[in-house]
């Protein structure tokens, strides 16, 4: 990303996405999708703009089998559920949890930060969805699966 410039890196990403396209690199256009992603969640961009490209990268990833750019898309379908009002964020937040724990066990480390960042916003969003006075807290799940050699961090109280 353009430090500073979200304007410039979100002109970027969707370059990065046409220009794999008009090459027809398909491998490229879902990673480009994939990774576009977080730029325009990141700047906040307009959710109709970020919803094309994760139906876009969603439809690509599921049409060539690309299992690894799925598992971004797969988050943000998650996120995009608990925008949409998901009842409690349930379904949304496990689906946005059970893909990044994936992502990570088949060793695919980069990359889990942005995709945890937009888990944890889901959490909050469904948190604010909540009816007032309901006291059940709100949980950020742990996202990644205990594995040998990862300690947990210690939990809030």
């Amino acid at each position: 990303m353009v430090h500073g410039y979200p304007e410039k890196a979100q002109a970027r990403s969707t370059q990065a996405v046409t220009g794999a396209l008009e090459r027809g690199d398909l491998c490229g256009h879902a990673l480009a999708s994939a990774i576009g992603l977080t730029a325009l969640f990141l700047f906040r961009s307009e959710r109709t703009a970020l919803q094309e490209r994760i139906e876009l990268c969603h439809r690509l990833c599921l049409q060539k089998s690309f299992a690894r750019w799925q598992v971004y898309a797969k988050v943000f379908l998650g996120w995009l559920a608990v925008m949409h009002g998901d009842p409690g964020g349930g379904a949304g937040v496990e689906r946005m949890r059970s893909a990044i724990a994936g992502w990570y066990t088949r060793g695919m480390a980069v990359g889990t930060d942005a995709l945890v960042l937009v888990l944890v916003d889901g959490c909050l969003a469904a948190a604010r969805q909540r009816p007032a006075g309901d006291d059940g807290g709100v949980l950020i799940p742990d996202p990644l699966p205990q594995l040998p050699g990862r300690s947990r961090p210690p939990t809030a109280r």
